[in-house]
């Protein structure tokens, strides 16, 4: 991996460093709330949307509670993102699919990632992408509409967070 992005980035390997953490700590849950922003522009690319049309990004979502379980971890962060995101897009184009860049947009809706991931017999690949989304987001289209798509839901993170 580090021979592949030094070679990519045209830098000596000596010079990538690959930091990585546990899901299952402080750095990782805020690692995870981190990729809101993220997961929107992956989403609107997997759509077919030209990243070349955004302007600006910004998002955010509750750093999940930490469970030093991978397993449970990697569901909470999921959900903190799926549940509790929000993204705010400026774009200089107008999309027919904005709507589908929240997590409600799929099917697995509303079921905590956990069981989401189990049932995929913990494989990624098995996982439908559209999952891994932001709760909310609002597309300012600039000389255009604006669109506020999806919602938050504190009751699926209480679940999620296993608040009582």
């Amino acid at each position: 991996m580090v021979e592949h992005v030094a070679e990519t980035a045209n830098v000596n390997e000596p010079a990538v460093f690959l930091p990585t953490t546990a899901l299952g700590s402080t750095a990782g849950s805020v690692t995870a709330a981190a990729r809101a922003a993220e997961l929107a522009v992956f989403r609107l690319f997997e759509l077919g949307y030209d990243p070349e049309h955004l302007k600006s990004v910004a998002g955010s979502a509750p750093v999940a509670p930490v469970s030093y379980d991978e397993t449970e971890a990697m569901g909470r962060t999921n959900d903190a993102l799926a549940y509790g995101g929000e993204v705010h897009l400026t774009v200089s184009e107008d999309f027919d699919r904005f709507d589908e860049v929240p997590s409600s947009a799929t099917d697995e809706y509303g079921r905590p990632f956990a069981e989401v991931f189990a049932d995929a017999d913990y494989d990624f690949y098995e996982v439908d992408e559209a999952v891994f989304a932001p709760a909310a987001v609002t597309v300012d289209v600039l000389d255009g509409p604006t669109y506020a798509l999806g919602d938050t839901r504190e009751d699926l993170l209480a679940e999620s967070f296993d608040y009582q």
